[in-house]
């Protein structure tokens, strides 16, 4: 018997149509032959066709929502990865530190109560978790604000096993929830199998719409709460990077502070200004997150040992005041006498989204998570840990995009940027991860309406900010030379309410007098301007910040093996361009170097060479006074300019790669 060929790929409705068309017209050619769209057979046949293209279309969602690799439904994720115990984190909660302050001195402690409420004008709450202190005598105290509201739901149980309850209001905070059953407090576990027959404990989830479950156990898998018993949980709800908040966004917001130990009761006003940006605050965890992360979890098996570990940990820290970083990565050392030590690097985010450095709080909370000895302990005991600011490294990508005529330019141009800026949101963009040019290249020509793409320029830098002086109040005119190569289009110079930019052509414009050159020099990062009137008032500072380009330290081994009779070597580096007066050439016996001006210099070369090295293409040309024997090797050492049009851009571990600038010229198609 021979079995029908089968197309497996054929499931779309014009696919189904045609094939049902063919199998009438083989099976029935005598009894049907009319195929017109009016008829009322095609009417059936094609009602038939969209019922088979809709069961396909689920079928297929079905299957893919089986695997991780492939789910886009976010409650399928949720469920295969509770599979392997890992759990999508919902929204976390920033924390700010504000300072309070008194109109006059108090003679007894001032306490800022717990539940405390602030909110800021975009409508952000912030509390206060515990009770905190002005002491007496003192007109000021830091008071530490988490972002959220607290809520309590009551319930009452019905004496059945597993039974679950699900919370009022959502999104719920991390770690927020107390349960109590009838007075006593219960305690969380990450699943009720790690309990026995008396555990007094509760499991927790959140849905996809980040609403909170509650569970409890069978009998045998937790207790039971009694029938009848009273069921209290209190949790607080809000978090996200809405409550990253900006420096002053609390600005003198006034709440009673309590006379200790007065009675009756006395308040006095206190008022809360945050001198400091919050910190902390996630947006829910996203699919693509989950994906790239909950295997890195399962493999932990929740000891750091391995550098992935204590990234994986780290990335998945989550305090219950402070937050979660953004990002997190380790540095294993390698070197006596510090091979017991790692470094962690962290990352948080502004209010935007922004990359942005983390609080003194959420640091010492990871600091505080990796030290513990005791119960939860993460590490071997012999290790030591240490946190710090991670670096951005500014990303700016010139490209030329010429579309196929099929979208228009404007909208070719938006698409394209939008697909460079997607390149560094991807999960896999963690510190210390390169930025592959391929991969820009893929994701600009797979976009639609782009027939040719070509990436002219990567450059990658650092803000730096340095302190030109403090006004007198009666000087306009300023000069400053940098202490690095300011990158085009990068510069601010601020004093008090005074503002200069430069315009990336070498002109600064802004608060200027006209009458002044305002200007900049690139390559030497000599400036020149005036303010223009009034000028900024006497012991105003006045500071400047900019981004400059990266260098890389590099090596090449093998350029060339002597043979006892070349002495004139010519060719090019492998990456460029390079930094100059960093170039050297040795063939272990010989050494040359660059003068930083073009020139090849050193008394091991023969004067009559061309003896010249190009910094922007890498290429040299040298004579040796004597030819390299055949045992030897020529090898370079150089820094490389991080401002590629090829290549990748290598990018550290305590680095991570931002986007800055995505310039996108569009070419015109036909789509006008």
């Amino acid at each position: 018997m021979t079995l029908p060929t089968i197309n497996y790929t054929d499931r779309d409705f014009e696919s189904i149509r045609l094939a049902l068309v063919n199998r009438i017209r083989s099976e029935f050619p005598n009894d049907w032959r009319d195929f017109t769209e009016s008829s009322l057979g095609m009417a059936w046949l094609e009602l038939v066709a969209y019922v088979f293209d809709i069961l396909s279309f689920y079928t297929d969602e079905m299957v893919r929502n089986q695997f991780l690799g492939t789910a886009t439904d976010r409650e399928a994720v949720i469920l295969l990865t509770q599979l392997v115990g890992y759990k999508l984190r919902p929204p976390t909660s920033a924390a700010v530190v504000a300072t309070a302050t008194l109109s006059a001195l108090e003679a007894v402690d001032i306490v800022i109560q717990q539940g405390t409420v602030v909110q800021v004008d975009s409508g952000v709450t912030f509390e206060v978790l515990t009770d905190q202190k002005i002491s007496a005598g003192l007109l000021e105290a830091d008071v530490t604000l988490s972002q959220g509201e607290t809520q309590q739901d009551t319930f009452t149980s019905d004496g059945s096993a597993f039974q679950e309850f699900k919370l009022e209001l959502s999104p719920v905070i991390d770690q927020s929830i107390v349960v109590t059953v009838d007075g006593f407090t219960w305690t969380e576990l990450d699943s009720l199998v790690f309990a026995d027959s008396v555990s007094t404990n509760y499991s927790f989830r959140s849905d996809v719409d980040d609403f909170g479950y509650i569970k409890f156990g069978d009998g045998t898998s937790g207790a039971i709460p009694s029938l009848g018993a009273n069921i209290v949980v209190t949790y607080r709800i809000g978090g996200g990077i809405d409550g990253n908040i900006p420096i002053q966004a609390v600005n003198e917001f006034s709440v009673n502070g309590l006379r200790e130990g007065s009675s009756p009761e006395e308040f006095v006003s206190v008022l809360l200004t945050n001198n400091e940006r919050g910190s902390g605050g996630e947006d829910r965890e996203t699919i693509d997150s989950a994906r790239f992360w909950a295997p890195r979890v399962v493999s932990t098996n929740g000891r750091a040992v391995t550098e992935q570990d204590f990234d994986t940990l780290a990335s998945q820290f989550n305090d219950p005041v402070y937050g979660a970083p953004s990002f997190a990565k380790a540095r294993l050392k390698q070197r006596v006498p510090e091979l017991n030590l790692v470094e962690i690097f962290l990352w948080a985010r502004d209010g935007y989204g922004n990359i942005v450095s983390p609080s003194s709080g959420l640091k010492s909370a990871m600091q505080d998570y990796f030290d513990n000895n005791g119960t939860g302990a993460v590490r071997i005991i012999t290790v030591d840990t240490e946190i710090k600011d991670g670096t951005n490294v500014v990303i700016d990508v010139d490209s030329l995009v010429t579309g196929d005529g099929s979208v228009p330019d404007s909208e070719l141009n938006l698409s394209v940027t939008q697909a460079i800026q997607a390149y560094f949101s991807l999960p896999s963009n963690q510190p210390g991860t390169d930025i592959r040019l391929s991969r820009l290249y893929n994701l600009i020509q797979t976009t639609d309406g782009v027939s040719y793409a070509l990436i002219r320029r990567v450059t990658a830098s650092v803000d730096t900010s340095e302190v030109l002086g403090t006004s007198d109040g009666v000087t306009q005119m300023w000069t400053w030379t940098t202490f690095e190569q300011p990158l085009a289009g990068t510069i601010k110079i601020v004093a008090g309410a005074a503002s200069i930019t430069d315009d990336g052509q070498g002109n600064l414009i802004g608060d200027v007098d006209v009458g002044f050159a305002n200007s900049i020099d690139y390559d030497t990062g000599v400036l020149s301007f005036g303010f223009s009137s009034p000028v900024p008032a006497s012991g105003e500072g006045i500071s400047i910040s900019y981004r400059y380009p990266l260098e890389y330290q590099r090596s090449e081994t093998g350029l060339f093996t002597g043979n006892g009779t070349t002495a004139r070597f010519q060719g090019q580096l492998a990456t460029f361009p390079v930094v100059p007066g960093t170039v050297s050439f040795t063939d272990g016996f010989q050494t040359i170097q660059d003068d930083g001006a073009g020139a090849l210099i050193g008394s091991d070369l023969d004067s009559a060479g061309v003896n010249t090295f190009d910094y922007d293409t890498g290429t040299y040309d040298f004579t040796l006074q004597l030819a390299p024997p055949s045992s030897r090797t020529i090898s370079a050492i150089y820094k490389q300019l991080l401002s590629v049009n090829a290549g990748d851009v290598p990018i550290d571990e305590d680095q991570l790669a931002v986007i800055g600038f995505a310039d996108v010229e569009t070419q015109s198609g036909t789509g006008g």
